[in-house]
């Protein structure tokens, strides 16, 4: 591949609601042959541009005429000179940040009949994810391709709560999807500590320990940290104890990274550990946890009898206990809403059910282009 310019590749972000996602998605290639040439061929293959099935390859002779090495010389000299350029690298990333931000627009004009609008936005949704990396890689201030986030949330009662983030750049591995920070988890922190009384079941508490499970690059968990040192909790004299969890090996030393990064080496108020759905401990009653916290968790169809076993095991079984569960909606992936509701209907004094669910709407600015709302899902012992 031949790297073009970004000012003469990427197509106007003033009409970007007509290009086609091939259109876009080579733009995008063409910006990582540029900056990025390692991973060129992976970003094709997910963007759909060359099939994953089939690689052409030329066989080489071993030799090259000393033309060919010159011309190959030249050509590296072009690319670094235009990889130093600032103006273009500039426009570039001011490019990606745009393209984010109309992202849902542009997401929401693919055409075509029910299903194949449903196809055509799924694999736009992609070409997107493919944007937020790049732009992540782009961060002139992580050298790594980390990307640095701050987050606010208002209290009520006044004052507000401030985060720092890292989110690390997307990997390959599906699982590894908790590097970065979730629409769900901002929508859920700002109800949170816009009504802790009813979100934490503060009322006669002593000790209030507090599980989030998948819990990524932490921010739940974070946030009902720093809750605790408010009037509205500090001042009631309530010992707060929060356990944030993952699985996957890279997500949780970033979890462990943004726990020192918000607190004090010797606070050891919120704590980062390793947590199997499959194979949870066993707990002693007085063990257990008073709330349970889980944002954007549901993306396999076994995830939910999962975490409806993990959360019996782990979660106090009293009336005032209670469990918190958000999940986007998203017009690709229904299955996963019907999914927690079919799991969670049981009703038993020993499981885990639905109180109530409601729909939440999208906040301007946060998420996924392909989220049009969330489902916040009320759970507690059966009666």
């Amino acid at each position: 591949m031949d790297p073009k310019t970004p000012t003469s590749s990427l197509p106007s972000l003033k009409s970007i609601t007509i290009f086609s996602r091939s259109t876009v998605a080579a733009a995008l290639i063409n910006l990582r042959s540029l900056y990025w040439p390692s991973s060129v061929i992976g970003a094709a293959i997910r963007a759909g541009k060359i099939p994953h099935h089939k690689e052409e390859r030329v066989p080489d002779s071993g030799y090259a005429s000393a033309e060919e090495e010159g011309e190959e010389e030249e050509e590296e000299e072009r690319l670094m000179i235009l990889r130093a350029d600032p103006m273009e690298r500039a426009f570039a990333i001011r490019w990606l940040t745009g393209f984010i931000v109309r992202s849902e627009e542009w997401v929401g004009a693919a055409g075509g009949s029910e299903f194949e609008q449903e196809q055509a936005q799924a694999a736009r949704v992609r070409v997107v994810e493919e944007a937020i990396a790049l732009l992540a890689l782009s961060a002139d201030t992580q050298a790594d391709g980390a990307l640095s986030r701050d987050f606010s949330f208002a209290i009520a009662g006044g004052g507000s709560i401030k985060i720092e983030l890292k989110d690390e750049p997307y990997a390959t591995d599906h699982e590894s999807v908790g590097l970065q920070t979730w629409g769900s988890a901002s929508v859920l922190a700002d109800r949170i500590c816009a009504d802790p009384e009813k979100y934490l079941r503060l009322g006669g508490k002593i000790t209030l320990r507090i599980l989030e499970l998948g819990a990524g690059t932490g921010l739940l968990s974070l946030v009902v940290g720093k809750l605790s040192s408010y009037p509205i909790i500090r001042d009631r004299g309530i010992k707060v104890d929060v356990l944030a969890t993952d699985y996957h090996p890279a997500v949780l030393k970033n979890l462990q990274g943004n726990i020192a990064r918000n607190f004090p080496l010797t606070d050891n108020i919120v704590r980062g550990d390793k947590l199997d759905w499959v194979d949870p401990p066993a707990l002693d009653e007085d063990d257990k946890f008073d709330v349970i916290l889980a944002a954007d968790v549901i993306y396999d169809k076994r995830h939910g009898a999962w975490i409806k076993a993990c959360a019996e095991r782990m979660l106090r079984r009293s009336n005032d206990a209670i469990m918190w569960m958000i999940i986007p909606r998203r017009p690709t992936r229904t299955g996963e809403v019907e999914g927690v509701d079919e799991v969670f209907h049981a009703i038993g004094t020993n499981s885990l059910t639905i109180v109530e669910s409601k729909n939440v709407a999208r906040h301007t600015g946060v998420g996924r282009a392909d989220e049009c709302g969330y489902r916040l899902f009320e759970i507690g012992w059966g009666i």
